[in-house]
């Protein structure tokens, strides 16, 4: 299953033309994390890091304490429940070869498109959000659940939460005609932004011990990426890099005129240009005193 899955992805990603460094660095966390390689690498890497909640440590404060101890005691309790550890290498793990063969496929397809589209930064920040926010959102769920209803969701490990949540990410606008392909599987036409949905619960029903609060997390965090990155009248990372290249593009253009020089980009200049271009910023400036 290891050389077929790295021939597969090492195929995609050498026809390209640009090769994406934040997808293959993805790949590569994963593959090394699963298959143990270089051999004894595991027993670096956090092992028994599944999602889920932590022991609720609650500590009441002392009588006469004031609302603001009350609601610290209260934070204090509620983060007690969160481990870093969990929510960050719990989407390295997997359950076995199926799994990361699967999710290593649909990460290779996702990253290299939104990559290729976006830019790495961009990329590499829409994943480290959607990872920390849908895994936030699992273990607050979960310790919700097993507290109030004595549901136990179970320990959840792989990177399906953050798969999904590319999808919903980039089909939350779907209506607006940003992405229009309407398919399910190719097998019937739907609304783009309903098919995550769709597949989230024909995955449930069709692979055994799949995650369903994960994925649906995962959907969640994707959505609201979307509505604060992704959103017109939101913070849009792609309009800031769009202008800080323009900007930055701007710059290397531009021509610097003053003390009888003239420097751009032209690297054998008009001998007599600087006569002339000095000239008329005199003539503009004196316009100002008349």
């Amino acid at each position: 299953m290891l050389i077929s899955l790295v021939y597969t992805l090492a195929r995609k990603v050498y026809a390209l033309e640009k090769k994406p460094p934040v997808t293959l660095a993805l790949l590569a966390v994963n593959i090394v994390a699963f298959y143990n390689i270089p051999d004894g690498i595991a027993h670096v890497l956090p092992r028994d890091t599944c999602l889920k909640p932590e022991p609720w440590a609650w500590a009441a404060p002392g009588w006469g304490a004031g609302p603001s101890e009350w609601a610290w005691a209260w934070a204090s309790s509620l983060l007690s429940i969160f481990s870093l550890e969990r929510i960050v290498w719990s989407a390295f793990l997997h359950g076995n070869d199926l799994h990361i063969y699967h999710n290593m496929l649909s990460l290779v397809s996702k990253g290299i498109k939104i990559e290729r589209e976006y830019g790495s930064a961009v990329f590499a920040f829409m994943t480290v959000f959607i990872l920390l926010a849908a895994h936030s959102m699992y273990v607050l769920v979960a310790h919700v659940l097993s507290t109030v209803a004595g549901v136990e969701t179970g320990c959840a490990i792989g990177f399906s939460a953050v798969l999904f949540g590319y999808k919903s990410a980039l089909t939350f606008f779907a209506d607006d005609g940003t992405y229009s392909g309407r398919s399910f599987f190719g097998i019937f036409d739907m609304p783009l932004k309903y098919v995550t949905w769709l597949e989230l619960v024909t995955i449930q029903l069709t692979t055994e011990r799949a995650s369903f609060l994960g994925h649906a997390c995962g959907i969640v965090a994707g959505y609201l990426y979307a509505w604060v990155f992704m959103n017109d009248r939101a913070l849009n990372l792609q309009a800031v890099r769009q202008w800080a290249r323009n900007r930055k593009k701007k710059k290397a253009n531009r021509t610097f005129q003053g003390h009888g020089k003239a420097m751009g980009s032209n690297p054998n200049p008009d001998p007599n240009a600087n006569v002339n271009v000095n000239e008329t910023v005199r003539t503009e400036r004196l316009k100002k005193f008349q």
